[in-house]
């Protein structure tokens, strides 16, 4: 047994050996020279990518730098693009080293455009604010410090990245802006510049002399911090435009150093406000204003009648039923059932009378609609009247003894108190208004009950309620 096995080993050994000599001999010499001068190649422009890359990758910052000037330092754009052609080499050197070695590499770009593609998609708002933040960073329309206005926000430029700008508003609020709001909104960078002008708009009664005013604001400039003139110009008062009937408007427009802007501002506004004060002139903020007064009616009131008397109550002194602004006029604005019908008297007038021709429509709207009978409610009160005619043979003060007790039932309000008035002597009657006031949710059972009531007190004290007579006289 053992000698079997020791005459196999070398059998197989020779086996061996004769296969790997045969496989050496079926290899083409020049498919192994091929291969070997690919890896070499291959090796080789490795490394010369790879020195390349580092080479563009200095330049690109250092170009980009120096393209920025004194933001270049403190900025994170250089680096960012000089690793963006760093890759960009390496990418295009592996792929140089595929193709060596056959390798088809116009699917493989297919495939990594497609997926570039898709991470566009994905990522397009942020793509976006990338794009934006190097706009931003490249053209630099404003630096760190900076106060600017944009993206419908306005403060001080504390930090700028590829996708973000972080800004602290005046009252100490930090606010971070999408670099896309900024890029696709007007910036207004106002710490560029050296020298600010202060515009301060005054607008004054049209009959005031324009000469002395011109005086007391050019006189209004002299102010701590302001500027007479400058290189960016020259400080002045200017009239805008003068308006009929209304206002003059000026502006005083002084220069000032950018750090001083809101205190000279401050300054001339109030300086301004006094050197008219000392002239006697007044400022006026609005040439013509319309007064507008609100009245609430009931809803059963008759709107012909209301109209015309909030008409009448349209003159009074002060008022313009007709001016260059506009007419005056009474608008009813709603109507709502079971409750109250809404006015309002729009009267124009001169700003200076404003307060003076609202407080006189107001009264004089009252005094109309209770010469007409009509209540004036508001926060939801109507006011319940029943009309009622007892006979002449009646006693007046017990009559209305007795419509005041039929005043006293649920819902009706003390205050406003409830009235009992003669209305006035008819054909057959003299005629009685009860007048009680209540919650407008309540208006039409307190009315029915009222009515109920005043029939009850007038049986009560014997007062006759008589049927309408006409006497008829025939003479001979």
């Amino acid at each position: 047994m053992n000698e079997t096995a020791e005459a196999k080993l070398p059998e197989s050994a020779e086996g061996l050996k004769d296969s790997v000599v045969n496989w050496f001999g079926s290899i083409d010499t020049s498919t192994v020279v091929h291969y070997i001068v690919c890896v070499v190649g291959a090796l080789v422009l490795l490394l010369v990518g790879f020195f390349l890359a580092k080479q563009f990758k200095k330049l690109a910052i250092k170009a980009v730098k120096k393209g920025m000037k004194e933001n270049g330092e403190t900025s994170p754009l250089p680096g960012f693009l000089g690793s963006g052609v760093y890759y960009l080499v390496l990418l295009v050197v592996i792929l140089a080293c595929l193709s060596i070695f056959g390798i088809e590499t116009t699917s493989l770009a297919a495939v990594i455009g497609a997926a570039g593609l898709a991470i566009g998609l994905a990522f397009q708002g942020t793509l976006s604010n990338l794009a934006a933040g190097v706009m931003l960073i490249v053209f630099h329309p404003f630096k760190l410090g900076d106060f600017i206005t944009g993206g419908g926000q306005s403060g001080i430029v504390k930090a700028i990245s590829l996708f973000t700008t972080t800004i602290v508003t005046v009252d100490n609020r930090t606010i971070t802006l999408p670099n896309s709001a900024l890029s696709g909104s007007t910036i207004d960078n106002c710490s560029t510049e050296k020298y600010r002008r202060a515009d301060v708009a005054i607008s004054v009664p049209y009959e005031a002399d324009l000469d002395s005013v011109r005086a007391a604001l050019e006189r209004s400039m002299k102010v701590e911090d302001a500027l007479e003139e400058c290189e960016a110009g020259k400080s002045h008062v200017y009239l805008l435009d003068v308006a009929p009937g209304g206002k003059a408007n000026y502006q005083v427009r002084v220069w000032c150093e950018a750090a001083n802007y809101w205190a000279v501002r401050e300054r001339v506004t109030a300086q301004a406000k006094r050197e008219l004060d000392r002239n006697g002139v007044a400022i006026t903020s609005t040439g013509l204003r319309r007064a507008d007064v609100s009245v609430a009616v009931p809803y059963d009131s008759d709107l012909d009648s209301v109209r015309a008397a909030l008409e009448r109550a349209m003159n009074v002194e002060g008022a313009l039923l007709e001016s260059e602004a506009g007419k005056s006029h009474v608008y009813l604005l709603d109507v709502t059932p079971g409750g109250k019908a809404n006015y309002q008297i729009r009267v124009w007038c001169e700003g200076v009378n404003y307060w003076a021709v609202k407080e006189r429509v107001t009264a004089q709207a009252k005094r109309e609609l209770d010469r007409n009978g009509v209540s004036i409610t508001s926060k939801g009160l109507r006011r319940a009247d029943v009309n009622v005619g007892v006979a002449y043979e009646a006693d007046l003060d017990a009559t209305r003894k007795a419509l005041e007790a039929a005043c006293k039932i649920d819902g009706v309000l003390k205050d406003p108190a409830p009235a009992v008035v003669l209305i006035d002597l008819g054909d057959s009657s003299v005629n009685y208004q009860v007048r009680c006031w209540c919650e407008g949710d309540q208006f039409w059972s307190v009315k029915e009950r009222l009515t109920i009531q005043v029939k009850r007190e007038l049986d009560k004290a014997g007062i006759e309620i008589p049927f309408p007579q006409v006497t008829v006289s025939n003479k001979k």
